[in-house]
């Protein structure tokens, strides 16, 4: 009696379906860190004067560029987002405050 296991439905689909899916799933892959955005925040001409505005209007993996000596120094709130926060210009240092706010320093 031959005991060797019979494909199923499912194996015969997997066996065709791989070849596309895994590709197809590498390029979706990309094309999230493709989509990253860039927020400038500081003055009148950046995307925001506020540096909260600039973290409620950033998705995960955007990177976002604080002026120097601006209104962006005020306390923020990251609530759990992928962020780079980085200087125009400068060094960068968050400080952590009770209560989850940071406040930015160059």
């Amino acid at each position: 009696m031959d005991r060797t296991r019979q494909p199923t439905a499912i194996d015969r689909i997997s066996a065709i379906a791989w070849p596309w899916l895994a590709p197809l799933l590498l390029v979706a892959a990309m094309a999230r860190e493709a989509s990253a955005k860039t927020w400038t925040v500081g003055e009148a001409i950046d995307d925001f004067v506020e540096i909260q505005n600039a973290i409620d209007a950033a998705s995960d993996a955007d990177v976002i560029l604080v002026r120097p000596r601006t209104m962006a120094y005020l306390p923020f709130r990251i609530a759990g987002k992928a962020l780079t926060i980085r200087s125009m210009v400068g060094r960068i240092v968050v400080q952590r405050a009770p209560g989850g706010l940071s406040k930015y320093l160059a």
